[in-house]
């Protein structure tokens, strides 16, 4: 069952009872990995539950909307719609950083958009699932405000003398227990208590304000001590550029290493966070899973492709970058010489 929707202020449900909604949000040049996210989840579906699938977006062409909801169309226990955020959005200037866009502070509209529901599980996209979300979706929260699962890098980088997190989290964020700082990537929310706690236009209030990591932050500082924390293998981060695991995690405490590389051994979401992506190299860590699962999209050659445009441009930057260390080489080389032999270096200079 697919189902596609235009705008408006929220969406009903989409099934009659025992659903599992769940949210997305990208933007249309995000699709083709989006589109692995969702191949990934539907491969896990069960038979006996039905998913409510939902795409928060502004910009998604109609021609993608078509491909997307194709993918769904065997599936009679999913359906997948697309919520236009810009009425909601408006003019507000939503802060984000190079490898992270403004749409990542829509999962704030949740709990606006889904009014039918007390519950619902977000996800980013750019992770893979590897077992049945209904099981996440079941999880108890026993009254708090979200589940979400501890943030391994966050607290490398509290642990690592030469970082300033520490700082950060007790005075910007004013996290009273920095240590459970949570990864938002993955997140149970408890919709009900979240409407209670904060109107939509206070979430967006917030989220006006700059930090870090971004609608990361802002959760962390606003549900701090509401949080049911989740088994890691839920939101398993990848070894980002091969250099997340030994030079931050590695500082994290003992608990949280171990929970890691459990989560390693049997991870039910991937979680491609930071700012190299198995679209960009398929050396990156677990690039398998990905490549996997877009090649059963219709944006196979698409994913190639772009990696292709990726290692183009990161010969070319490459290039400029030995071009440049070359001449900063010779220029201390000039200086060097002139030191040590101003006046023999000044004759060679001038004849040249």
């Amino acid at each position: 069952m697919s189902m596609d929707s235009y705008g408006g202020t929220c969406l009903r449900a989409a099934f009659s009872s025992d659903s599992v909604p769940v949210v997305f949000v990208a933007n249309d040049g995000f699709v083709p990995m989006f589109a692995a996210c969702m191949q990934s989840l539907l491969e896990h579906t069960g038979p006996e539950r039905s998913y409510d699938l939902v795409l928060i977006h502004t910009d998604i062409s109609r021609e993608n909307r078509a491909r997307l909801l194709a993918m769904t169309a065997a599936y009679e226990n999913v359906s997948l719609r697309f919520f236009d955020a810009g009425p909601l959005i408006g003019s507000r200037d939503l802060k984000a950083n190079a490898h992270i866009t403004a749409e990542t502070y829509f999962r704030f509209l949740i709990q606006q958009i889904l009014p039918d529901y007390d519950k619902v599980l977000y996800l980013d996209s750019d992770l893979i699932v590897n077992a049945d979300v209904a099981a996440l979706y079941d999880t108890d929260l026993e009254g708090n405000w979200l589940g979400a699962v501890r943030d391994p890098e966050f607290l490398g980088h509290l642990n690592n003398p030469r970082a300033d997190m520490a700082q950060y989290a007790q005075r910007t964020l004013k996290l009273a227990n920095p240590q459970d700082y949570f990864q938002a990537g993955v997140l149970l929310l408890n919709t009900q208590a979240l409407r209670e706690a904060y109107t939509l236009e206070q979430w967006l209030d917030f989220a006006s304000v700059p930090y870090r990591y971004n609608d990361q932050d802002v959760l962390n500082m606003r549900c701090h001590g509401r949080v049911k924390y989740l088994d890691m293998s839920w939101n398993l981060l990848t070894d980002c550029d091969h250099t997340r695991i030994s030079r931050v995690i590695v500082h994290a405490p003992e608990d949280i290493r171990r929970q890691y590389q459990a989560a390693r051994e049997a991870p039910r979401i991937i979680h491609y966070a930071g700012y190299r992506k198995p679209w960009h190299k398929p050396s990156e860590d677990m690039a398998p899973y990905f490549w996997s699962a877009l090649k059963k999209t219709p944006y196979y050659e698409e994913g190639l492709y772009r990696m292709a445009c990726f290692a183009a441009q990161e010969a070319v930057r490459l290039e400029r970058r030995d071009r440049s260390a070359r001449w900063k080489l010779r220029q201390l080389g000039k200086k060097l010489l002139l030191r040590l032999f101003p006046e023999r270096t000044r004759e060679l200079l001038e004849r040249r």
